[in-house]
């Protein structure tokens, strides 16, 4: 059995990506015209994608495994052009975090019958009562 902590999750600045290989000034130059850079595409064409610098991409990870994150998950944003990382923990359980877990799932089983019990006798009260 493994354990799967949550650990934290960063996005990328929302339109960073679509700007980080301009300065500042053809930035605002390209805001003025109200337009979005245009890449020159060579190689194979990728669709939906948007580049970022693989630095920004390691100093998040390592953000996230400073943290205790040893595994991640990269999303793109689905309405905005970002990219979501989201560490985890991820181990071995130890026998302590098994035992744990199965009489959680024990008691809240338990509780679940405890109450389907009472609701049969409820049951059956009501129909002796009918008779």
């Amino acid at each position: 059995m493994l354990v799967k902590r949550f650990i934290g999750t960063q996005e990328t600045d929302d339109l960073y990506l679509e700007y980080n290989f301009y300065t500042e000034e053809e930035i605002d130059e390209q805001m003025e015209k109200d337009a979005y850079p245009h890449w020159l595409e060579t190689g194979e064409r990728t669709y939906g994608n948007t580049p970022m610098p693989i630095d920004d991409a390691i100093r998040i990870i390592q953000e996230l495994k400073d943290k205790g994150a040893n595994y991640i998950e990269m999303d793109y944003h689905c309405d905005h052009v970002s990219y979501l990382f989201s560490g985890f923990e991820i181990r071995k359980a130890t026998k302590e975090e098994i035992d744990g877990e199965q009489k959680r799932l024990y008691d809240m089983e338990k509780s679940k019958n405890l109450k389907r019990l009472n609701e049969l006798k409820e049951e059956i009260k009501k129909l002796n009562n009918e008779v």
